[in-house]
């Protein structure tokens, strides 16, 4: 297993992390974190079967965790494995595959996720992870946390002395012979002055080429959401337009029903019903379910009814 380093992107924190299960096997998951805003990790492949020693904060301060997750367990289970690399609770993850949020109670192979042999799947078809916490609106993100900055190691005169043999070069008779010492201690300090700048350089493409990764990975993760989103906002518009069809309709028969009311039961207050089923207290229609209480259920309604008008 290794590790690549950490950096600071848009004020968050974040970790760069590969993951293999030996020194000769691949990459079996890559990603950036702790705690990013909208995405923690991009796993290449669901089946993390490996001791994971993951470095974050300072390159001195390492998590270790060992967990193995297969298909054949729960997303809850994963959750678990992923909280013990993460740091993040499992009630604040959201698992999404191909825009579907995992559910806890199902099975890993529920989703079909790539398996380990699919290269081209593990690319196309990550599994994001998400914090509940840092999408809320107004959520606080993490302290940001300023890269450590890459200067030149750049050497010094007495180390060149030290490894320059040009004891014979001084003790010689002739004058040009003992002007190649100090050449020779001009080119080596040069060349090791260069050497230092090559490998700081060298060391800023990598910082950049780990920055670069983090953001990829950021705007897969805010892709993905983004689709998740658009795809329940369709829903939703199809579900609401369903709603308000059955709703106006519905709304309008109450409305017809509120403005005859009066009239109706007029006609059931002067409605006699028949004498040979007359009793003391029901003689009209009116009777049988109660005027005063069917007008008090009336204005009830009515109320209700205007309320919802103004929605």
């Amino acid at each position: 297993m290794q590790t690549r380093g950490h950096a600071d992107l848009a004020g968050c924190h974040h970790m760069s992390f590969r993951i293999r299960a030996g020194p000769d096997s691949d990459v079996i998951a890559y990603g950036w974190g702790p705690l990013a805003p909208t995405q923690l990790f991009h796993v290449r492949n669901p089946r993390i079967r490996c001791d994971v020693n993951v470095s974050y904060g300072e390159p001195t301060s390492v998590r270790s965790a060992h967990r193995c997750c297969s298909s054949v367990e729960r997303d809850a289970q994963h959750k678990l494995a992923l909280a013990n690399l993460a740091g993040l609770a499992c009630n604040d993850q959201i698992l999404m595959h191909k825009g579907v949020k995992l559910d806890g109670l199902r099975l890993l192979a529920t989703y079909k996720l790539p398996q380990e042999g699919d290269a081209a799947d593990l690319e196309d078809e990550p599994l994001f992870l998400y914090s509940k916490a840092l999408l809320r609106p107004g959520a606080q993100l993490p302290a940001s946390e300023a890269p450590t900055p890459i200067i030149p190691a750049l050497p010094d005169e007495t180390e060149v002395d030290s490894g320059m043999n040009a004891g014979m070069l001084l003790l010689s008779h002739h004058p040009q012979t003992r002007a190649l010492g100090p050449l020779m201690r001009g080119l080596l300090l040069a060349s090791a002055t260069t050497l230092a700048y090559r490998n700081a350089a060298q060391a800023r493409i990598r910082r950049c080429e780990e920055l670069q990764g983090c953001m990829q990975v950021q705007a897969r993760a805010a892709d993905a959401g983004r689709g998740n989103v658009e795809a329940h906002y369709s829903y939703s518009v199809t579900a609401f337009s369903s709603f308000m069809e059955r709703y106006s309709a519905q709304h309008a028969a109450h409305a017809q029903l509120l403005a005859t009311f009066h009239t109706n039961m007029a006609v059931l207050e002067g409605t006699t019903i028949h004498a040979s089923i007359q009793t003391e207290r029901v003689r009209r229609l009116s009777d049988l379910s109660g005027a005063a209480r069917a007008r008090e259920l009336a204005e009830a309604c009515r109320k209700t009814h205007g309320h919802l008008a103004g929605k």
